[in-house]
């Protein structure tokens, strides 16, 4: 058996290349123009990179306190901002100003004045400033506060000479004349309030629950508005075992004790009297009265009677009809004065249940008939 040498694969023939390429290594065909053009990019950028660092400047800008450390080609402070996109309204400070000229390493800052809404003398308006105190503010446009006026800053009452800690918002509330009469007093003052609990507060009024104003708390007013208030005084109620100290403006002790919380239910009473005079200082006693029903009962005997009766057998008994007792009641009325019995009633009495007689037949012959007397007895009973 001969052994014949194995065959090879036919060897596949090397690609043609186009004129002007190359084989590279991996076998796959490169231009050489395409590498070139490419490395000319590359070679241009670094190049105006490289220029551009070469004729640029460093300089520090300082924006609200920001620090931005750039480069720039540009020749003027305004050329900067306009660079970075730093929007300038007259009323903000740059240093140096725009028109200087950039030097390398220049310092630029720029101060923005803060926005503020002012509402004053039915008028809003928006204003730009450096002023964080709000009466510098209102000074520099022309503001000022009078005798009663109230400055509020973002909606709060606040001190015009206190820095806050947020101002977005000055609204100025001018004092109306207000006449307040109290206790037959008569004052005028100056108020920044639009209710009358709010020009009482602001004028140092000091108010008890029960004291009476006219016109309500919550009620608008207006320049000229004229407040009333009728001061109530303190009074002791004893009721229910307890001392109630409380104030009352009421005429009689009923509206004392109606403006105190205290009913009176049923019979109860007050000393003095409901319709009496209300008067400071006075001791109003309520006492709490209930009345009961004391009931006593008694029965009443009931009778027997006797019938004869021929259609059952002679010396016979039957119960035609059960006996029942009566019921007589007698009810006495108690009064009790703060759980304290003070008075009875005369006893009444009356017959609730009338007794019910007791009826038996007894068994006779017709002939032994006779009509009976009141006396009559059963058979057999003793004479």
């Amino acid at each position: 058996m001969s052994t014949s040498p194995p065959r090879r694969a036919p060897t596949e023939a090397p690609p043609v290349l186009a004129p002007g390429y190359r084989a590279r290594r991996n076998g796959l065909p490169v231009n050489p123009l395409v590498l070139l053009a490419f490395l000319l990019v590359i070679f241009a950028l670094l190049a105006i990179g490289g220029l551009s660092f070469v004729t640029s400047q460093p300089v520090v800008i300082v924006i609200e306190g920001v620090r931005h450390d750039v480069r720039t080609r540009q020749t003027t402070v305004a050329g900067l901002l306009d660079e970075m996109a730093v929007f300038i309204e007259p009323p903000d400070r740059v240093s140096p100003p725009p028109e200087s000229t950039l030097t390398s390493g220049m310092q630029v800052v720029v101060d923005k004045a803060q926005p503020v809404v002012i509402e004053a003398d039915g008028q809003r308006m928006r204003i730009l400033t450096h002023n964080t105190v709000p009466a510098d503010i209102l000074r520099e446009f022309g503001l000022s506060l009078g005798a009663g006026d109230v400055l509020y800053v973002d909606g709060a009452p606040a001190d015009p000479a206190m820095v806050p800690a947020a101002l977005r918002n000055l609204r100025i509330e001018r004092a109306i004349t207000v006449h307040i009469t109290d206790a037959g007093q008569t004052s005028t003052v100056r108020s920044a309030g639009r209710t009358v609990g709010e020009a009482l507060a602001q004028a140092g009024v000091a108010l008890f629950v029960a004291d009476v104003v006219s016109p309500p708390l919550e009620s608008l007013i207006g320049d000229g508005a004229a407040i009333t208030i009728q001061r109530s005084w303190p009074i002791t109620v004893l009721v229910d075992g307890r001392v109630l100290n409380t104030r009352s403006a009421a005429a009689n002790v009923g509206a004392a004790l109606a403006d105190a919380g205290v009913a009176l239910v049923g019979l109860d009473y007050t000393i003095p009297g409901e319709d009496a005079p209300a008067y400071p200082e006075m001791t109003i006693r309520v006492v709490r009265v209930t009345e009961t029903d004391e009931i006593e009962r008694f029965e009443i005997a009931f009778r027997q009677v006797v019938q004869t009766d021929t259609s059952i057998a002679p010396d016979t008994q039957r119960i035609i009809q059960p006996g029942q007792s009566g019921i007589r009641e007698r009810r006495v009325r108690i009064r009790l004065e703060d759980g304290v019995e003070v008075s009875r009633s005369e006893p009444r009495e009356a017959i609730v249940r009338d007794p019910q007689d007791e009826i038996i037949a007894v068994g006779a012959r017709p002939s032994l008939i006779t009509t009976p007397t009141p006396e009559a007895t059963l058979p057999g009973a003793d004479s």
